[in-house]
């Protein structure tokens, strides 16, 4: 490519680079300098968009994190609830069962308590 190729090369794309900053200005009333002279302005936006991004995400996770350890605890206490009625019931049924049945003199029942 030639020397004047270039030129005109680097032209068209500093002026591309001035419409987007011109365009990034008015969107998000931001007010740097357009063009080469203001990219460390832009530069630094972006680093501060990214920082700001990354500190949403993860308090985003933390939430997440917080929201799944109380479901799986909710899930997992309404388990061994389930766990503790199905065995009532079944002790229930087998002391109804034991209700009649005399083993010599003696009859027997299941207990549940706390130790």
């Amino acid at each position: 490519m030639s020397k004047e190729g270039n030129k005109t090369k680097l032209s068209k794309t500093e002026e591309d680079l001035k419409n987007l900053q011109g365009s990034y200005n008015i969107t998000y009333d931001f007010g740097a300098e357009v063009g080469i002279n203001g990219i460390n302005t832009f530069l630094d936006e972006l680093d501060n968009l990214v920082k700001s991004k990354v500190i949403e995400y993860e308090e985003q996770v933390k939430a997440s994190r917080k929201n799944a350890e109380e479901e799986f605890k909710e899930h997992f206490l309404s388990k061994i609830q389930e766990n503790i009625n199905t065995a009532k019931s079944e002790f229930k049924g087998l002391n109804k069962g034991l209700k009649d049945v005399k083993f010599g003199n003696e009859e027997y029942e299941f207990k549940i308590g706390k130790k």
